[in-house]
């Protein structure tokens, strides 16, 4: 009996990996789009991403800066979530409202819905002043973004040579420059101090997050710091050889 389900979990596990494999692959430039939802920057830290729902069921997440998911994702819709899409869909009825609302406040990020219907479109932009029908349908698609599920189809071009962690710094500061002082510079870009490092003098180990600044940005950063000796992304850990 424990052979056999442990066979089932098996197969199961199995079937599992396959479908999130073959979700990756299922080419969606073909595929006609049902709805997309682009969040742009602002002056906060906001999401910056664009979902859209394919005819197939398939939503597609491009996640840009500030979101955990950066790169490209995918997921399946169940039938319950993809059924409730549809009817709030077609009881917002996102045609007849204006293309542009007017905001009065300038740091929020820029949202556009974009609904599709064959090869005619219509696209409502604006912030906070939008209709409560267009802003339910915002909620709603924001709240499949953050749902479990998503498979990484496509990771981010962080730009970075290969072998490297593109969210740890081996960072030299000059003699007397005390790291829990000069790490405060970076407080907005999330550093910390992970460890020192034994090869030099002053030569610690730091992490930061690639959400917030990419790689090539910190590298911009850390190229004008007068208290910076050298820097260099840290290594990927190599793998052992049996």
């Amino acid at each position: 009996m424990k052979k056999l389900f442990f066979r089932v979990f098996l197969l199961l596990g199995i079937s599992s990996l396959h479908a999130c494999q073959t979700l990756t692959k299922i080419p969606l430039t073909d595929v006609p789009p049902l709805i997309r939802m682009e969040k742009g920057m602002s002056m906060g830290r906001y999401p910056v991403y664009e979902i859209t729902i394919y005819n197939n069921q398939i939503a597609e997440y491009k996640g840009r800066r500030y979101t955990p998911k950066l790169g490209t994702w995918v997921k399946k819709l169940d039938e319950a979530e993809w059924q409730t899409l549809q009817q709030q869909i077609k009881s917002t009825n996102i045609w007849q409202y204006p293309s542009f609302i007017r905001s009065n406040i300038p740091d929020l990020p820029l949202v556009s819905i974009t609904q599709f219907d064959g090869e005619d479109s219509k696209t409502v932009t604006g912030k906070e002043a939008r209709p409560d029908p267009i802003m339910a349908l915002e909620q709603s698609l924001e709240s499949l973004s953050n749902r479990e599920g998503w498979v990484l189809k496509e990771a981010i071009d962080f730009e970075l040579p290969g072998g490297v962690m593109p969210n740890q710094l081996r960072i030299e500061l000059k003699p007397g420059v005390y790291v829990s002082n000069w790490i405060y510079r970076y407080a907005k870009q999330e550093m910390q101090l992970l460890t020192e490092l034994p090869d030099k003098s002053n030569y610690w180990l730091v992490s930061y997050n690639p959400t917030v600044i990419f790689p090539k940005e910190m590298e911009k950063l850390l190229n004008y710091d007068d208290l910076v000796v050298s820097y260099s992304f840290n290594p990927t850990a190599k793998k052992k050889k049996r």
